[in-house]
């Protein structure tokens, strides 16, 4: 039996994937996408009493997206290669700008102590900043677990051909194909509650997040060959103009 890990990032359409997952016949989840299990380093209850686990269960599908919050959990990547090193992660990105909003919509909503009109100077905004620097957050698990065992998922190619997209994640973890029911989910829409849904970065805030974000992009690039042109286009504009 396989442990796989869909580690993040949040907001990147991990809620869908789960639940097109959950559907596949040989996959096991727990009652909850979110188990924080190797969160506590005091957490004793055996793992996988956690999952439903039949007769025909090849994975344990495991959906914590704390565990691509650095430098906020630093000790995840080690732990869980510790509990097991032929665990597979999956890991989904998207315009880490666009993210990034989409995340400060959901603190927003959530009422985290941050609202629609202080956001920009809220102590929150470091932290989420981060969870868009998906090499930082990527490159302490490939150089665990290698990079075979690591899926880089982009979003913007799921939301265009969900099927499709779920086939080559089910190719990746020598799932059979056939013992998969194939349907479009749809998650988590931006939430209304708070004027979440009126939220909307500026140019300025563009500019602001590509300059901060630009080195570990260019590092996605460059050393493991991801495609980021489909997001920089606006923000490379902008930061031309300055």
């Amino acid at each position: 039996m396989r442990n796989v890990f869909l580690i993040g990032a949040m907001k990147c359409g991990t809620n869908t994937l789960y639940k097109a997952l959950a559907k596949h016949a040989h996959v096991a989840t727990p009652k909850k996408k979110e188990l924080d299990y190797f969160l506590e380093p005091h957490n004793r209850k055996p793992y996988a009493d956690l999952f439903e686990i039949g007769p025909d269960t090849r994975v344990c599908l495991d959906g914590t997206t704390q565990y691509s919050k650095y430098p906020g959990f630093k000790h995840i990547p080690q732990t869980l290669f510790d509990f097991n090193p032929d665990s597979r992660i999956i890991y989904m990105m998207r315009d880490p700008v666009e993210r990034l909003e989409s995340n400060v919509a959901h603190a927003i909503a959530r009422k985290e102590n941050i609202t629609v009109d202080d956001w920009r100077g809220s102590g929150k905004l470091g932290n989420m900043l981060s969870y868009s620097r998906y090499f930082t957050q990527i490159a302490p698990y490939i150089q665990l677990f290698g990079q075979s065992r690591v899926f880089l998922g982009i979003f913007e190619e799921f939301i265009n051909d969900q099927p499709a997209f779920i086939e080559r994640v089910c190719d990746f973890l020598d799932l059979d194909k056939g013992r998969l029911e194939i349907e479009e989910v749809h998650a988590n829409p931006r939430r209304k509650d708070a004027g979440a849904d009126s939220l909307s970065f500026s140019r300025d805030d563009d500019r602001r997040f590509a300059r901060e974000l630009k080195v570990d992009i260019d590092c996605l690039e460059r050393h493991l060959g991801i495609d980021a042109s489909r997001w920089w286009k606006r923000y490379q504009e902008a930061l031309s103009h300055e």
